[in-house]
């Protein structure tokens, strides 16, 4: 079972992924269904989310992440 990430990783795992996917934190809001405050807060640590959000957070991102990673795939085999 994945380990719960504590507040700081969190925040670090938030933002790092969010920017590797080149989305601010208002479509991540969006993705996760919270406000962007709510992103802004995780991002630096100051209000962490409850620990299943962080965890469904964190699964969420990885699952677009994957997906992102699979159109890049797609569009560099893709004949022009």
């Amino acid at each position: 079972m994945p380990k719960t990430p504590t507040p700081a990783n969190f925040a670090d795992a938030l933002k790092a992924t969010r920017k590797k996917l080149g989305l601010n934190q208002a479509e991540v809001a969006t993705f996760l269904d919270v406000s962007p405050r709510a992103i802004w807060k995780w991002e630096n640590g100051i209000a962490p989310p409850l620990a299943l959000t962080a965890e469904g957070a964190l699964a969420r991102l990885a699952i677009l992440k994957k997906a992102h990673a699979a159109n890049r795939k797609l569009s560099k085999n893709t004949p022009l």
